[in-house]
């Protein structure tokens, strides 16, 4: 009767244990689910602002004094006449394009995000190659142009701000205004 109890009990205790672990596991996924979701943009399918910000911070924080990368902050040209004229539903194609543009066009460890509205940011560690950094403007814009020609039948178009940093103390404050005096330069020189 003893070795009866103590079998029915540890398997009792068996069953219970992996019950337990199961909803803990059930939880833990749920949890990282909901995190992830917090931290994208559901529309463009690449981080929000608020997560965008955090892992820039980081970085900096991490590299600071010797960091180095590329930093684009892209505005969408005339987006409120997109929305305007061809209706919200076209703007969200033209936004979610760019997202997927941006997601195919940069590397997987690249930080994309949408910055607000129809302005996004690209933190790519460690590129400060000035050629390659052009070249992927220039593909954005080509890119850009066919994302309009299918949602809204017309070319759209992007102004784009690059800072390159190369082995420099900064903080995120300091590469924001810099990226987005570039990005008003940009829209000075006639936009695209």
């Amino acid at each position: 009767y003893d070795i009866f109890s103590a079998v029915v009990g540890f398997l009792l205790a068996l069953v219970v244990s992996q019950v337990v672990i199961s909803l803990r596991l059930r939880d833990f996924r749920a949890r990282e689910r909901y995190r992830k979701l917090s931290q994208r943009d559901t529309l463009c399918g690449v981080y929000n602002k608020g997560a965008l910000v955090a892992i820039a911070t980081a970085y900096i924080s991490m590299a600071n004094p010797h960091v180095f990368g590329t930093v684009m902050l892209i505005d969408i040209d005339h987006f409120k006449q997109v929305n305007d004229r061809f209706g919200h539903y076209a703007g969200d194609e033209v936004l979610r394009g760019m997202g997927e543009a941006l997601q195919g066009l940069f590397r997987a460890a690249d930080t994309i995000g949408r910055f607000g509205g129809d302005e996004f940011m690209v933190l790519a560690e460690g590129l400060v190659d000035e050629t390659v950094a052009e070249r992927k403007a220039i593909e954005l814009q080509d890119l850009m142009r066919q994302i309009g020609v299918k949602a809204i039948g017309e070319e759209v178009t992007c102004s784009i701000g690059i800072l390159l940093v190369e082995d420099a103390e900064v903080t995120y404050e300091s590469v924001l205004r810099e990226v987005d005096e570039a990005l008003y330069e940009s829209k000075r020189a006639g936009r695209a």
